[in-house]
């Protein structure tokens, strides 16, 4: 049980990483958009 509990943390991190990223990859494409006009 463990295992499989360190295993769901680590895989949850990941996906908190993953979604902080494309939050700022669309956060900076946002801002240029709106920096262009």
């Amino acid at each position: 049980m463990p295992v499989l509990h360190s295993q769901a943390q680590s895989e949850c991190c990941l996906m908190i990483m993953f979604l902080s990223g494309v939050v700022n990859q669309s956060r900076d494409q946002i801002f240029l958009i709106f920096s262009r006009r």
